[in-house]
C-alpha cells in the first residue's frame, strides 16, 4: 500500500503508474478530484488497485487525514512518496519577494514533507508488521517532450546570479519514448541539437551545432568553465574526424530554433583547427575555461588507440586550442563493461581523473605532475 500526495502530474503520475504495474495498492492524493479520478482509472488499467482522496497534504490536518484514509481503505501503509512542492517566486529576484512568499515556499517544500512523513511513520510503527519506505521529493517540470530522452544536462558554472540558473541540454529529434520514460527509439547524431534553458523553464536559447545533414552532435558538449560559451564535439559525415566547436547561445526566431548549425545570426569557432588529427570524444574544462582535457575515439573508430590529451585555450576571440599527449588510459571503451576514459579535472586543474579497466575491473585513476602545453 503506497500513499502518493502531490500526484497531479509529472513524477508523481509516472511513479503511480509504475507502482500499479507492479501490483501495488495506491492512495492518490491531491487538492482537486478531477485529475485524481482520471489517473486512478489509468492505474487500474495498469494492473493496480487505486483509491483517491482530496486534501491539502501540506497541512497537518490534511496529512493526518490522508494516512487515515489509506488505513480505512487498505488496512495499512507500506510506502509514502511525498511529491509536494511549488515555486512561489516566478521571475522575481529575492529582493522583490515578500516574507509571505518565503513562508509559503518553506511550508510547501519543507514543512509539508515533515508533516506527511510524520503521519506515515506513526502509522507504520503501529501496524502489525511495523516498517515501510518513505521518499520525499520536490521537483518542478522544466521541459518535456519525446525528444528530451538523452539530454546530457549540465548546470551552468557561471557565478552570475542569473546565468547560474541555466541548464545545458541536448534535444534528440526522432526519439520515441513510452509513457513511463523508457526509450523505445534513440535518435542518432543527425537528430541532435543543443540548447540552454533557465531552470524555471524560461528563456529557451540555441547553440549552432549539427542538424545540417553533414555535422552531427555526438552528445558530448560542455560549458567552457564559468563562461556562457559551450564547446561541442561533432562528427562529420563520411570523415574520420571529430572537431571541437565553440559557440555562444542565441535567441532564435520561431521556426528556426532547431536548425542547428544553420540558425540565422549564429557564430562559432572551430577551436581544434590546428590539430593534426581532430579527434575528441569526452572532454572537460577547468573553471577558467582555458585548461582542457579530452579522450579520443581512436583513429577510424579503433577504441584501443584511444588516448587522453590536455590543452590550453586562450581566453581571446577566435582562440585556437594547443594540445599535448598525456597518456594511454588502456580502457576497453566497449565490451561488456563499456568503460570509457571520460576524463575530468580537479577544480584547480592540476589533477586529471579517468576510468580504466586495464586490470579487468573498472576503476578510477588520477594523474598529476603533468604540464599543460
Amino acid at each position: 500500500v503506497i500513499v502518493i500526495p502531490g500526484v497531479g502530474g509529472g513524477m508523481g503520475t509516472a511513479l503511480a503508474r509504475l507502482c500499479a504495474r507492479e501490483g501495488a495498492k495506491l492512495l492518490l492524493v491531491a487538492r482537486r478530484e478531477g485529475p485524481l479520478l482520471e489517473l486512478a482509472e489509468q492505474t487500474r488499467k495498469d494492473g493496480g488497485e487505486a483509491d483517491v482522496f482530496t486534501a491539502d497534504a501540506a497541512t497537518e490536518d490534511g496529512a493526518n487525514a490522508m494516512i487515515e484514509a489509506a488505513v480505512r481503505e487498505f488496512g495499512r501503509v507500506d510506502g509514502l512518496y511525498s511529491n509536494l512542492g511549488d515555486y512561489a517566486f516566478g521571475e522575481q529576484s529575492t529582493h522583490e519577494t515578500t516574507p509571505e512568499q518565503w513562508d509559503y515556499l518553506l511550508d510547501v517544500n519543507l514543512r509539508a514533507h515533515y508533516l506527511t512523513a510524520r503521519a506515515a511513520v506513526v502509522q507504520m510503527l503501529a501496524q502489525d508488521r511495523p516498517g515501510g519506505s518513505i521518499v520525499l521529493a520536490a521537483a518542478s517540470l522544466v521541459f518535456e517532450g519525446q525528444s528530451f530522452c538523452n539530454i546530457h544536462h549540465q548546470y551552468s558554472r557561471s557565478r552570475d546570479p542569473e546565468e547560474s540558473h541555466d541548464i545545458l541540454l541536448q534535444d534528440n529529434h526522432g526519439c520515441d519514448v513510452d509513457e513511463l520514460g523508457n526509450i523505445v527509439t534513440l535518435a542518432g547524431g543527425r537528430g541532435a541539437d543543443v540548447h540552454v534553458i533557465r531552470d524555471d523553464g524560461s528563456d529557451f536559447r540555441c547553440y549552432a551545432f549539427g542538424r545540417d545533414g553533414v555535422e552531427m552532435c555526438q552528445g558530448h558538449q560542455a560549458w567552457r568553465g564559468e563562461q556562457m560559451s559551450v564547446v561541442a564535439s561533432v562528427a562529420i559525415e563520411g570523415e574520420a574526424r571529430y572537431p571541437l566547436l565553440e559557440a555562444r547561445p542565441v535567441r532564435a526566431q520561431p521556426g528556426t530554433m532547431h536548425h542547428g548549425r544553420l540558425i540565422p545570426g549564429a557564430t562559432r569557432n572551430r577551436i581544434s583547427r590546428s590539430m593534426e588529427r581532430e579527434d575528441s570524444c569526452h572532454f572537460a574544462f577547468d573553471p577558467s575555461g582555458t585548461r582542457f582535457v579530452s579522450d579520443t575515439f581512436g583513429y577510424r573508430g579503433r577504441h584501443a588507440d584511444c588516448v587522453i590529451y590536455v590543452g590550453v585555450l586562450p581566453d581571446e576571440p577566435d582562440a585556437v586550442l594547443r594540445t599535448s599527449y598525456l597518456l594511454h588510459p588502456r580502457s576497453s571503451f566497449g565490451h561488456s563493461q563499456h568503460t570509457h576514459p571520460h576524463p575530468f579535472q580537479s577544480p584547480d586543474g592540476n589533477v586529471v581523473l579517468f576510468n580504466s579497466d586495464e586490470w579487468g575491473l573498472p576503476q578510477i585513476y588520477a594523474v598529476e605532475g603533468f604540464e599543460y602545453p
